[in-house]
């Protein structure tokens, strides 16, 4: 039988591979920038479910924050 390769994810399609890490107690700027990191990342791998477009970024953001996207052209 032969092996399945999975594709590593993270190398194939990732623009931030290691995230920026929050030392202490987090602020408005760190938290904005590691939300930027994780929603680039969100939206960088592919998806043939609903609106591939946005890639898995809408794991990331509320229902209404998605909705907001599919009304912007």
């Amino acid at each position: 039988m032969a092996a399945i390769q999975i594709p590593n994810v993270k190398d194939l399609y990732f623009e931030h591979k290691a995230l920026m890490h929050i030392h202490g107690q987090p602020n408005v700027g760190s938290r904005w920038t590691l939300s930027d990191e994780l929603e680039a990342n969100g939206s960088s791998v592919p998806t043939i479910f609903g609106h591939g477009p946005f890639g898995h970024l809408g794991l990331l953001l509320t229902d209404t924050q998605y909705a907001t996207l599919l009304l912007t052209p």
